[in-house]
């Protein structure tokens, strides 16, 4: 048996390297430099990045939410309101979206207050508020049509609240001056039931004009009814007969022929006390109540005025028979003052 032949070290060494060498070259050709990560495929889910969620805004920034949420609703409001007509609806049916000074408001304006405050409690949270505005007035439903006995109960609410105007000023000083010559004429000018015609008839126009000059412009400025020819009427009543008519010679229960002068009398200090404080008492109705129905109600400032008319009317009756006291003043203002509590009363309970 031949012994194998003996292989040179040196000469086996180099080439195994180099064999080494060829087959890791090869390898690295054939794999590609990223085959160690796994392929994706298609049907693999993909991990979604979860955002952390946005920081709450700061204080400042939410009450600017808060306006801007408010100041939307508010025009919202006013779009809509003008061309659509007011229901009775109840005060305690939306809590606190009422307020005494809001206008009573239809369903689909209460939907639109309704989303603005849950968008303002949102902002309170720390979220931006998204106001979802009703549709436009003219693609609203048609309106729901009332009976008349309806419409007359609800025409306080339904009806345009009258607007103030103001007469000019230089009227006013021109009224004044007027009323003070007139005055001046009858204590000092020698007017009495002898006077002749001529300064009759020039003293009678000059009060009619004076009367027309005075309470028109305010009816005018208040649109309140009536108000200048009750006011013209009695203070020339009035007037006439304290110029002109003979004071009466006997006490008022004596009967004829005094009974037709203090009827005049009384009745031209009735028209003229309720001309006076018609414009007063509605004046002051506009800065005592904050429900619109109530300071704009022409029939409540009437009503009073007609008892102050009668309370002045009644005193004037009082002191010609001799029985105007303290007492019977205080017990004439509590007899007034109940029946007017009782008229407030039952007007109240037949709104709600």
């Amino acid at each position: 048996m031949d012994e194998p032949t003996p292989t040179n070290l040196t000469t086996t060494r180099p080439r195994l390297r180099a064999a080494i060498t060829r087959a890791i070259a090869r390898r690295s050709e054939a794999v590609p430099p990223n085959a160690e990560a796994a392929p994706q495929q298609p049907g693999d889910q993909v991990s979604t990045i979860v955002a952390a969620p946005p920081a709450p805004p700061p204080p400042r920034r939410q009450d600017q939410f808060r306006r801007a949420a408010s100041r939307a609703a508010e025009r919202q409001r006013q779009d809509v309101a003008p061309g659509l007509e007011r229901d009775s609806v109840a005060a305690e049916s939306f809590g606190r979206m009422r307020t005494r000074a809001r206008p009573r408001t239809r369903a689909h304006e209460m939907a639109t207050l309704v989303a603005a405050d849950a968008d303002v409690q949102r902002a309170d949270a720390g979220s931006l508020p998204s106001i979802a505005l009703a549709a436009p007035a003219s693609s609203v439903t048609a309106r729901q049509r009332y009976t008349p006995v309806v419409v007359a109960a609800l025409q306080p609410e339904l009806a345009s609240p009258p607007e103030l105007r103001r007469p000019p000023l230089w009227l006013a000083a021109v009224v004044g001056t007027a009323w003070a010559g007139i005055l001046a004429w009858l204590m000092i000018g020698s007017l009495g039931p002898q006077t002749s015609q001529t300064p009759r008839l020039i003293f009678g126009l000059a009060v009619s004009g004076l009367g027309l000059l005075t309470w028109a412009p305010l009816q005018w400025a208040t649109r309140l009814p009536v108000l200048t020819w009750r006011g013209t009427v009695g203070w020339g009543i009035v007037l006439w007969t304290l110029a002109f008519v003979p004071p009466p010679t006997q006490a008022l229960v004596a009967g004829l022929p005094d009974i037709p002068v203090y009827l005049l009398f009384f009745g031209g200090l009735f028209l003229a006390s309720n001309a006076v404080a018609l414009p007063l008492i509605y004046l002051w109705g506009l800065r005592r109540y904050h429900n619109r129905a109530q300071r704009f109600d022409v029939s409540r400032s009437r009503r009073q005025a007609t008892e102050f008319g009668l309370f002045v009317a009644l005193c004037a009756v009082f002191a010609v028979m001799n029985i105007l006291e303290i007492v019977t003043v205080i017990l004439l203002i509590a007899i007034l003052a109940l029946s007017e509590m009782v008229m407030l009363s039952l007007k109240g309970s037949g709104r709600s």
